[in-house]
């Protein structure tokens, strides 16, 4: 049977489907090859129809009913030099999510991009290769989770609610809940889920790489209108999104040579920075605080002072204490 995929995946294959066929394909034809079931067909047909694409069905004179597309959606995909070098770079990127269905099209695209150019053309873009790197560190490895990653993106496109069993920071057993998955987002090489956890009636960020099972559940839900990720990224440090908190003005004191560090940045769009006569920065946000903001401080160590709020200083005062303490009873132990 064929590999499940996410709706726009199997839609993508059922357009293919009928344009490799003369004469047009039967619904039985079409579920055989997609493997799926006919009134799943009959619904992504009914999409691509409302989408704009010329789908018809016809009757034979045999009385046999027979969907075809009435032109080919597919031109001839002829890449000059520069195109296909950043094409074929770009499948770098997709390195961590070896093995899933978006893995395996970039792999036949490269493929493809080969064949086009030859073997001393590709000799040259080899070389390229060797020039650009991107590290590793910090990256989360998700070559054994393409199933978990394709019944994702099916929930969030089919908009279905979705079973998952997690493993928290905090729990110490995985924990099972009820989901409404909204999109997956990727920062610094790691996934994230944002969606609405049922049980606790709020929007919730989860790492996708601590998520051990996820099930595409009968139930549909509606992504409220109101939800926008484009206002959590102004709302929010990163995308660890919060919605039990209020936006603050955060003033950050970055010190030495980090000072310029942090000033050849983007960190979030509401920053502003300003130059002290001692030669370090002052960065100002709106955000919310959240986990991210307070990792972020921290990782500047005695380079970075909050100014304000009080409330974040106190946080930070508390974290550096319990640090101080943690160090201290190892040079006891020691």
């Amino acid at each position: 049977m064929p590999q499940k995929l996410p709706p726009t995946a199997r839609q993508w294959k059922l357009i293919a489907a009928l344009k490799d066929s003369e004469e047009g394909c039967t619904l039985k034809e079409l579920v055989k090859r997609l493997g799926v079931t006919e009134r799943t067909i009959q619904r992504d047909l009914l999409k691509l129809i409302e989408s704009g694409l010329p789908l018809q069905e016809y009757t034979e004179a045999h009385g046999r009913k027979l969907w075809s597309i009435q032109e080919d959606p597919f031109e001839p995909a002829m890449f000059n030099f520069e195109e296909a070098a950043a094409l074929y770079l770009g499948h770098r990127f997709l390195t961590p999510l070896t093995n899933s269905f978006l893995w395996e099209a970039s792999e036949k695209g490269l493929q493809k991009i080969r064949r086009q150019l030859g073997t001393r053309y590709v000799s040259i873009l080899d070389q390229l290769l060797d020039i650009f790197h991107e590290s590793t560190t910090g990256w989360s490895d998700y070559s054994q989770q393409s199933d978990i990653i394709t019944t994702l993106i099916t929930a969030c496109e089919d908009e279905r609610e979705t079973a998952i069993r997690y493993r928290s920071y905090t729990a110490e057993e995985e924990q099972e809940y009820t989901i409404h998955p909204y999109a997956l987002i990727m920062q610094s090489g790691t996934f994230y889920l944002v969606g609405f956890h049922c049980k606790r009636k709020e929007i919730r960020t989860w790492k996708l790489n601590r998520i051990v099972t996820a099930e595409c559940l009968p139930t549909k839900f509606k992504k409220p209108k109101d939800f926008d990720l484009e206002k959590q990224r102004r709302i929010n440090f990163g995308f660890f999104v919060s919605t039990d908190k209020a936006v603050e003005r955060i003033r950050i004191k970055v010190t030495g040579w980090m000072a310029r560090y942090v000033r050849e940045h983007h960190w979030h769009m509401s920053q502003q920075f300003a130059e002290q006569p001692d030669g370090s920065v002052t960065i100002q946000f709106e955000v919310m605080p959240n986990f991210e903001l307070t990792r972020w401080i921290l990782s500047f160590g005695c380079n970075a002072e909050v100014l304000e709020p009080e409330s974040l200083r106190q946080e930070i005062e508390k974290e550096i204490a319990e640090m101080q303490r943690q160090y201290k009873k190892s040079e006891t132990k020691s």
